[in-house]
């Protein structure tokens, strides 16, 4: 199964079946397969749904497979597992998370104590980002919100005082630390490496995981 970006805005979707969907039906050397028949799909339907399924199915009166298209509704949920997220690093505190808990003593070998201080310190940065981060989009909206508040006070005056200033200022530069560590989430789920640092369009990484998680997906065996 596999998803790839074609452009900015559509997707293919995974399948499953044989890998050609075409054949000339020769023998010999003559004969040649390919993968002719593709099913591509734009930014808001892959969003739709992350259950979609496409399958090559055989070969019988055509030249071509048939491909049939499925929007699955029954499928278990995914067991999750911890994972270090690349924002933590851009947070100060989360090195004294792993501070605390790499100077712990561990009992065993060398190779089960840095097992226990790896594990261990991914599951107090979980907790800790759980309990202390804010949900960035949240967080957006929040910061947009109150720099709009003081945008308009001071159209409505004219002037700002120099603390208003400072609270302006402060703000812009959280909204655009949050808006970085938005792009950062959406680029590691994406894992679209060939794409040049900066791009802030959040909503094709969008796009991108969840073509991922629909290609990464295995129905049955």
């Amino acid at each position: 199964m596999e998803a790839f970006i074609t452009n900015n805005d559509y997707h293919e979707v995974g399948f499953l079946g044989p890998r050609f969907t075409w054949c000339n039906n020769k023998i010999g050397g003559a004969r040649i397969l390919e993968r002719l028949d593709r099913c591509f799909l734009n930014s808001k339907a892959m969003n739709f749904s992350t259950n979609l399924v496409l399958r090559h199915l055989a070969r019988i009166s055509s030249d071509h497979s048939t491909i049939l298209f499925h929007i699955s509704s029954n499928v278990a949920p995914l067991k999750k597992s911890l994972k270090f997220e690349d924002i933590w690093a851009s947070y100060q505190a989360s090195f004294y998370v792993i501070k605390k808990e790499w100077n712990k003593n561990y009992s065993g070998n060398p190779s089960q104590i840095l097992n226990a201080k790896f594990r261990r310190s991914l599951k107090s940065l979980f907790y800790w980002s759980k309990a202390k981060l804010r949900d960035l989009n949240l967080l957006k909206n929040c910061v947009m919100e109150e720099i709009n508040k003081i945008q308009i006070s001071e159209s409505d005056k004219g002037w700002l005082t120099d603390e208003e200033c400072w609270v302006l200022k402060a703000k812009t530069d959280e909204l655009n630390s949050t808006l970085a560590r938005l792009n950062g989430w959406w680029k590691q789920r994406a894992k679209s490496k060939w794409l040049a640092d900066g791009d802030g369009n959040t909503r094709f990484y969008h796009s991108f995981a969840n073509g991922r998680r629909s290609s990464n997906r295995i129905i049955k065996i």
